[in-house]
């Protein structure tokens, strides 16, 4: 049994789709009436929620009784559009320090076995494929620093908790719902249907703590996550 936070998004619609296909009884979680409606429609089990309210999170995660939990809660705007994306980015951190927070509180209220949760990689520029010991860019950066704090944030949270906890970083998401064809040049890229396959991939894998999650490159190095999901294919 899963559930799934942030289950209408970007990535979260595409997985709460392979996940029933899969087998999965799923429990998604949206703010959106009409969104649950939508989930319903494809056999999701639907939970209007707002996050940033934990008692009652809280009560919905319990209540459930999910072997899993999934972190897809995000809030940056569709295809990264540069006039929104100072407010999109302050929205985003909030939910993934905040969001974060009260969902981990949750699952581990709820008895959860592992909890897998959204990451992205804010890697520093390097000359060789970084791992998932790589170097942070700089959290002091003008832009990107607060969400890199929010990031590390929800990262050491997911880590800390009292379950199995898996991070995937994943590279730059392209295809479906993302708004992009293909990762800019000079980033690690990974479709949204290979993304998709290794969330899914993650919940029966034998996998603990943190995961680069991209296509093969001169950028990434996902051998990590590659080696220990065989099966799994980036592209």
């Amino acid at each position: 049994m899963v559930f799934l936070a942030g289950a209408t998004g970007v990535i979260g619609e595409p997985l709460s789709k392979a996940l029933v296909e899969k087998g999965y009884k799923v429990y998604g979680t949206t703010r959106s009436e009409i969104k649950a409606k939508a989930l319903e429609e494809i056999g999701v089990i639907p939970i209007v929620v707002d996050v940033f309210n934990a008692p009652v999170l809280e009560q919905a995660v319990v209540e459930a009784k999910p072997d899993v939990v999934i972190n897809q809660l995000s809030s940056l705007p569709k295809g990264l559009k540069e006039e929104e994306m100072e407010e999109g980015l302050k929205r985003d951190s909030k939910i993934r320090i905040e969001g974060t927070k009260n969902l981990v509180a949750a699952a581990e209220k709820a008895g959860a076995k592992k909890y897998i949760a959204q990451s992205f990689m804010y890697y520093a520029p390097s000359d060789h494929p970084v791992t998932e010991e790589g170097e942070w860019y700089d959290e002091n950066d003008a832009t990107y620093g607060e969400s890199i704090k929010s990031i590390k944030s929800l990262e050491t949270q997911t880590l800390a908790g009292k379950f199995t906890p898996v991070v995937l970083r994943y590279g730059w998401i392209y295809g479906g719902k993302s708004g992009f064809d293909a990762a800019p040049e000079g980033y690690a890229g990974i479709h949204i249907n290979a993304l998709v396959d290794a969330t899914a991939r993650a919940i029966e894998a034998n996998l603990n703590g943190v995961y680069n999650v991209a296509e093969d490159g001169p950028i990434v190095d996902s051998n990590k996550f590659k080696n220990a999901v065989p099966e799994w294919n980036a592209k």
